[in-house]
């Protein structure tokens, strides 16, 4: 069986490009204006470019409803 790309490049070095392309991700969103969502102390939130977070709010019940499409 081949090797994943895991295995090949080690989980440490995995890890660091994920980090790394993350951040990117990140600051682009940001430089064009936009907020991204993140886990921010085990709370759902969005984080702005300007760097205030705000908690995302539950969504409310009637959408948590099952419908004929779900």
């Amino acid at each position: 069986m081949a090797k994943s790309l895991f295995d090949e490049i080690g989980w440490e070095r995995a890890s660091d490009l994920m980090c790394e392309a993350t951040r990117q991700a990140i600051a682009e969103a940001h430089a064009h204006g936009l907020p991204v969502t993140a886990q921010v102390d085990g709370v759902l939130s969005r984080i702005f470019p300007d760097g205030h977070v705000e908690p995302v709010q539950p969504a409310p019940e009637i959408a948590k409803k099952k419908t004929l499409a779900a």
